[in-house]
């Protein structure tokens, strides 16, 4: 396949080329050998055309996998690193990344009182605590800036309103939150990241809303456009030479999955039009055998198979088996879900029947564990009652997301199916969350993304809400990881518990 390029892979490595061709929106879909197609065209270039050249990627795993296939003139960056160097520039002094800056001023603002200590109008609890953390994180992601800091500052741009930060902490913690608490955390995160201290968001945040000294190129490359936020619009204009730069922008709308991190679907469309794109497609995917692909145009009709990879089966997806064992997987498979809860199901089976797994998106686990030891610890039934009290509260709250709260509630009884003391619920979580070198990988439909595996088990399809542009994008991610069988399985007749039920 790398000598013998398709016609539209051939169109879009001659326009990558032609400095006289514009920016470029390349439309590609799943397994359309983008990359293969994008580093081909940034071999070399018409004559006369020499561009500096900025290669995007998703994240650092993929830009080191770039960086060896791409020549050494061509400067490979994530959003991150390229935002750090903006941002260092800017200041003028050396850059320091402190993961836990955020965390440490909330404390430092809020101490823990000293035990049995009377409690004081000043102080925040531990939920509190996490709440203001949240919404700072979200702040940065959006880019709001509040007015009151805004004015300290020449230059500032703020992208959003406090109202979308309250509402994404809603959606992530079912959580109110002060709106002061928060301008005041963001105050002293923004002096320290003047300072030099920054963390991973501010590495975005400050140079797009407060200012970046931007390295400037001639062709400017970025993968996975679908999933780019407004700030990283910013980065892409800030990054191109004014006038004269091109933007090659890569992506496939039916893949955009992550609006809870701000990029919605449609971002492909606004660069197509901020930037007068010439959109070439990629439709041709060399992945999924034929019989998936069928299956796939469905939901996107456009997409088509390579004629040497016919064959392949899907299994279930009108009538998934019911009441599924995962002890039976196939080795080297993938479990794939909408939701963590039935994941946690299936987790708790291989770890009983001995069969190694190892689950993607370990980040979940740090908040279910949390979540756990908020209840009793004494017995089973008083912990179970704490787990169930606490979901009607959360669920009753005004903007409560019942969804989210539900799969919280079924993740952890899922782990307590024989109803153990919370020790051993806590010890559970923390075997499988650790569990990173098995044959059969366990994810959820967003961390999927980027993998392939010859058998995926479409877990508990029926989660999906299928009138939500997101779901619909999600199932066809899911659908697309197969390479040879795509079976469609079903748990939630053994595992559903629901805490209004329970």
């Amino acid at each position: 396949m790398t000598h013998n390029w398709t016609l539209e892979q051939q169109a879009v490595i001659s326009a990558i080329r032609n400095p006289n061709r514009g920016s470029i929106l390349v439309s590609a879909l799943a397994g359309s050998a983008k990359t293969t197609t994008i580093v081909a065209a940034l071999q070399e270039f018409d004559a006369g055309y020499s561009p500096t050249v900025l290669c995007l990627a998703f994240n650092k795993r993929i830009a080191v996998e770039l960086e060896k296939k791409l020549p050494k003139t061509i400067t490979v960056k994530t959003m991150n690193a390229l935002g750090h160097r903006a941002w260092g520039n800017y200041i003028g002094r050396r850059v320091n990344i402190d993961a836990d800056k955020t965390w440490d001023f909330i404390n430092q603002t809020w101490p823990t009182p000293k035990r049995d200590a009377e409690p004081k109008e000043h102080e925040r609890t531990l939920d509190e605590k996490i709440a203001i953390n949240c919404a700072v994180t979200w702040a940065k992601n959006y880019g709001w800036v509040p007015d009151n800091i805004a004015n300290q500052y020449p230059y500032v741009k703020s992208f959003a309103s406090f109202e979308a930060v309250a509402n994404a902490v809603d959606l992530q913690l079912s959580i109110e939150v002060n709106e002061g608490d928060v301008r005041e955390i963001l105050r002293q995160s923004i002096e320290a990241s003047f300072a030099g201290t920054i963390d991973f968001n501010d590495q975005i945040y400050m140079p797009c809303c407060f200012g970046g000294n931007w390295d400037k190129f001639d062709l400017v490359v970025v993968d996975e456009a679908q999933d780019l936020s407004a700030l990283n619009h910013v980065m892409l204009r800030k990054s191109c030479k004014t006038n004269t730069g091109r933007l090659v922008a890569v992506g496939d709308d039916h893949q955009s999955i992550y609006g809870f991190r701000g990029a919605a679907s449609g971002r492909m469309g606004m660069l197509q039009e901020q930037w007068s794109m010439e959109i070439l497609p990629l439709t041709l995917c060399f992945r999924c055998k034929s019989n998936i692909i069928l299956h796939v145009q469905k939901v996107v009709p456009e997409i088509r198979y390579w004629e040497e990879n016919k064959g392949g089966a899907v299994i279930g997806a009108s009538n998934p088996t019911l009441d599924w064992n995962p002890e039976n997987a196939e080795e080297g498979s993938a479990i794939i879900c909408r939701n963590n809860a039935p994941l946690m199901s299936v987790a708790f089976s291989l770890l009983r029947a001995r069969r190694s797994f190892k689950l993607l998106g370990g980040d979940i686990g740090k908040g279910l564990i949390n979540l756990c030891k908020k209840f009793p610890q004494d017995s089973f039934e008083g912990w179970a009652k704490g787990l169930k009290d606490w979901a009607h509260k959360e669920s009753k709250k005004e903007k409560a997301n019942k969804k989210r709260i539900q799969d919280k509630f079924e993740s952890l009884m899922a782990l307590a199916e024989d109803n153990p003391n919370p020790e051993e619920i806590l010890r559970r979580l923390d075997i499988i969350f650790n569990s990173t070198s098995g044959s059969i990988t366990l994810c959820t439909g967003h961390k999927s993304k980027g993998f392939e595996w010859e058998h995926v088990y479409f877990l508990d399809s029926h989660l999906l809400n299928l009138d939500d542009q997101q779901d619909r994008n999600l199932d066809y991610v899911i659908q697309t990881r197969a390479i040879d069988t795509l079976e469609y399985v079903n748990m939630s007749v053994k595992r559903k518990r629901n805490y209004e039920e329970e």
